[in-house]
């Protein structure tokens, strides 16, 4: 029997197929109103989904960095803050 972190990536990679299944099929339709804005959003869950499902079995700090690099790339888009985030624990730790 698969373990917990086993399903969590199989239900996550069924995520990523059917969320880029549904992204072409509104691309092809993406001058229908609404369409485009789907598909932009399909794009973005999955790669969401796609980056938590290779994130969750590893052991490797390697994986866990890049995951923690694209949380804080999309915090940045959004204009948030990370509060606590390892950068600034340093630079209070240097001044």
């Amino acid at each position: 029997m698969m373990g917990s972190a086993g399903v969590y990536v199989t239900l996550l990679a069924i995520s990523v197929a059917v969320t880029v299944g549904l992204g072409l099929y509104a691309w092809r339709r993406r001058h229908e109103p609404g369409a485009l804005a789907f598909a932009g959003l399909l794009i973005a869950m999955t790669v969401w989904s796609a980056a938590a499902a290779v994130a969750t079995p590893t052991a490797d700090s390697g994986a866990h960095l890049l995951s923690r690099l694209g949380n804080s790339s999309l915090r940045s888009l959004t204009g948030q803050r990370a509060v606590g985030s390892e950068t600034e624990r340093r630079f209070r730790m240097q001044s």
